[in-house]
């Protein structure tokens, strides 16, 4: 099967798809990368929630004593 893409000039690691006329990213390590930073983006995110929910439940404690 061709590959129905084109190089897209001074920028290697794109190509434009000529059936749609999509952008498309090949650079696999930068997108890995931006995969991995997207992981501890949501790790973060989720302890910071998860921090949260305890201080609520410290004030609640403290509150009802």
């Amino acid at each position: 099967m061709k590959k129905n893409r084109a190089r897209v000039e001074d920028h290697k690691s794109l190509e434009r798809d000529l059936t749609n006329k999509a952008i498309v990213n090949t650079d696999s390590s930068a997108y890995e990368r931006y995969m991995n930073d997207k992981e501890v983006r949501l790790r973060q995110k989720n302890e910071i929630e998860s921090l949260k929910q305890e201080l609520e439940e410290l004030k609640q404690l403290l509150m009802n004593k």
